[in-house]
């Protein structure tokens, strides 16, 4: 697994769903517990083993199956964890589709729903 894992753009997680935040020491730090890491590691995962069977031949489908070029975005529902990867833009301009949003059982650490955006 790649160290760009929780390089998360936003997190909108409620406080007592796997994390707690410390601002103690005049930062910002977010601790995560082990359900929510291993749930995280589970989509990462399955989304990094699609993405690399895909066949590219052109720069931007390279630039698609890179995971280093998605921005990952969680959030919490009940005891669901919501892992989206949306594509980041390719050369200056937005791209649409590409886009995979996993659910995952935070008591069962088991993917539920995988949604394909294209």
């Amino acid at each position: 697994m790649r160290a760009g894992l929780f390089a998360i753009a936003m997190l909108v997680l409620p406080v007592g769903q796997g994390w707690t935040a410390d601002s103690s020491r005049g930062g910002s730090k977010t601790i995560f517990g082990p359900p929510l890491v291993k749930a995280c590691a589970l989509a990462y995962a399955h989304f990094e083993g699609e993405l690399s069977q895909r066949e590219s031949t052109t720069d931007f489908q390279f630039f698609g199956a890179d995971i280093e070029n998605y921005q990952i975005t969680l959030h919490t529902e009940e005891n669901e964890l919501v892992v989206e990867f949306s594509l980041r833009p390719y050369q200056g301009s937005l791209v649409r589709g590409g886009s995979r949003k996993y659910e995952i059982d935070l008591r069962g650490q088991r993917i539920l729903n995988v949604e394909r955006y294209r």
